[in-house]
């Protein structure tokens, strides 16, 4: 590692801002170097560091083996070596493959290109700094309040077309059936889990929508490191009630709920497509700092 060129080409670029590269990639390391096994594989060699990883849960859940490549490069016109990794998801019967990169990166994309990988679908990473206060006024007919699991049904009829734009429905690999039922698994986890919360934003009695936020995500076990931060994982609003500034109420009510958590920084991920969500994002202050490509290798397809 003494020549390796630390720099922005990271794989997730989810704290390059926050975090220097030297930082995340020392992170990485400790956390995905152990001895390989069946689940894991990595390597270094000049040009970068590489790992395969086998996601337990939704091999689990849809019942095949599902893996995902996370590649650090360093700058340079030759192929990375790709083959290696899927060479080893082979061995382990692994029939479906993800790898994400920045957008911008076109070495990596390139290399995954050549080794059969299809691109899926681009996001829009967000970024906002939690400095200012919010201010808004809520119309008197409506209220807010932190769901539980008792709200599960009506949460999901509501959350039903932002799934939509996931990678999971566009992929013609899944049945579109049982992603609804892993949208049904997630979410449900997702209530029971410290530190995630679902706000719920209501009209009268009814729920015209929610979003589902956490305090800090711990990529690569970097909690420590960077500032108290936040994520979006998901936001949705009654197709009814769209376009009338509802989808700002709750980013307010959850940045304030996050101030006063000292969260500094929130982050969120669009999906492309998902244009309204994007610009509801930008109107309530978030940036867009990275583009993030989800690309796809199916052996079941092969």
């Amino acid at each position: 590692m003494k020549n390796y060129q630390f720099g922005n080409r990271l794989a997730d670029g989810q704290y390059q801002m926050d975090i220097s590269p030297e930082n995340i990639v020392k992170a990485y390391l400790q956390k995905f170097f152990p001895e390989n096994n069946n689940e894991t594989y990595s390597f270094i060699d000049e040009k970068g560091i590489y790992i395969i990883r086998k996601q337990l849960w939704d091999s689990a859940f849809f019942g095949f083996s599902i893996a995902r490549i996370e590649v650090y490069s360093n700058p340079s016109e030759e192929p990375l070596p790709i083959k290696e990794l899927i060479d080893w998801a082979k061995k382990q019967n692994i029939r479906y493959l993800t790898a994400r990169l920045s957008s911008s990166d076109s070495q990596l994309f390139n290399s995954l290109s050549s080794s059969g990988f299809t691109l899926l679908t681009n996001k829009y990473m967000l970024r906002l700094k939690n400095e200012e206060k919010t201010n808004y006024k809520l119309p008197s007919d409506m209220k807010f309040r932190i769901l539980t699991s008792n709200d599960l049904n009506p949460a999901l009829k509501l959350a039903e077309n932002s799934f939509t734009f996931s990678r999971f429905f566009i992929d013609s690999a899944f049945e579109n059936n049982r992603v609804k039922q892993m949208y049904v698994s997630w979410l449900s986890d997702f209530l029971r889990q410290t530190n995630h919360f679902m706000l719920g934003l209501y009209f009268q009695s009814t729920l015209i929508g929610f979003c589902a936020y956490t305090l800090g995500i711990n990529l690569y076990s970097l909690n420590a490191a960077i500032p108290n931060h936040g994520f979006i994982a998901l936001i949705a609003v009654d197709k009814d009630f769209r376009g009338r500034g509802f989808g700002k109420f709750l980013l307010n009510k959850v940045r304030e709920n996050l101030r006063k958590d000292n969260t500094q920084i929130i982050y969120a991920n669009v999906d492309a497509e998902n244009q309204g969500s994007l610009k509801m994002f930008q109107e309530a202050g978030f940036k867009v700092f990275n583009v993030l490509s989800e690309m796809k290798l199916d052996f079941k397809l092969l």
